[in-house]
C-alpha cells in the first residue's frame, strides 16, 4: 500500500476462523465499528511486494473488504461506491532499510514515534457511501492508532493471522482473523485507486 507505507517509511465463521467467499481469501470479523460502520466480510486478498524490484518480498498487504473482486478492482485502479475495506500494511525495518517479511507479530507504531525498527504494521479502514463516492466519514478517523497483526502462515498462494486494532475515536476497534489469498499484482506499482459512481 504505497499510501500507509509512506506514512511510516482478514474454514468457516461458524468454528472461528475466517468465512468463505467466491474469491478464495476469508476473515472472521469480531464485533466492532470504525465511526459506526463495521465489516460484512465478501473478500480478503494479499499482495507481496518488492520495493527494489529484486524479487524479496519486503512489504504484505492485506485488504478486507465488503465487496468482492479485491484484486480486479485494484489492478484497474477502482474503489466501488458503498465499499469499505481495512487496509493493513506490514513491514520489516531495520533504519533506512527494508528487510524481508515473515511470520511473526507486527505492532502499530505510537503516533509520535520518530523513528520505526522491527516488524512494523499500519491499517487503515475507508467507507464510501452508497450511493456516490464520497467517503462516509472522516477518513482521518479510519486511521489505525495502536494494536498488532500476527502473521502465523505465508506461503505463495496465501498469508493467514490475526489482527487487534483501535482507532483515532475510543471505543472504535476491529479484530478478527483472516485467511488471504494472493493476488499476483505488486501495489508499489499498482494505479492509485478512484472511487466509481
Amino acid at each position: 500500500m504505497k499510501k500507509m507505507m509512506g506514512c511510516f517509511l482478514v474454514m468457516a465463521a461458524a468454528c472461528g476462523g475466517p468465512g468463505s467467499n467466491p474469491d478464495g481469501g476469508g476473515a472472521h470479523i469480531d464485533p466492532g465499528t470504525v465511526q459506526g460502520f463495521g465489516i460484512d466480510q465478501k473478500d480478503t486478498q494479499f499482495f507481496a511486494s518488492s520495493s527494489a524490484n529484486n524479487g524479496v518480498v519486503d512489504q504484505f498487504d492485506i485488504m478486507i473488504s465488503d465487496t468482492p473482486k479485491i484484486c480486479e478492482n485494484v489492478t484497474n485502479g477502482v474503489t466501488p461506491k458503498g465499499s469499505g475495506t481495512l487496509w493493513i500494511t506490514l513491514g520489516n525495518l531495520s533504519g533506512s532499510n527494508r528487510l524481508p517479511v515473515t511470520v511473526g507479530t507486527y505492532s502499530l507504531p505510537s503516533p509520535d514515534a520518530t523513528s520505526l525498527s522491527g516488524l512494523v504494521a499500519g491499517a487503515h479502514f475507508d467507507k464510501y457511501q452508497d450511493g456516490t463516492c464520497p467517503p462516509a466519514f472522516d477518513l482521518a478517523k479510519g486511521q489505525a492508532t495502536s494494536g498488532t497483526v500476527t502473521v502465523k502462515t505465508y506461503n505463495d498462494t496465501y498469508l493467514a493471522g490475526e489482527f487487534d486494532l483501535k482507532f483515532v475515536d475510543s471505543g472504535d476497534k476491529l479484530s478478527g482473523s483472516f485467511v488471504a489469498s494472493k493476488c499476483g499484482i505488486d501495489l508499489l506499482t499498482a494505479p492509485s485507486p478512484s472511487c466509481t459512481p
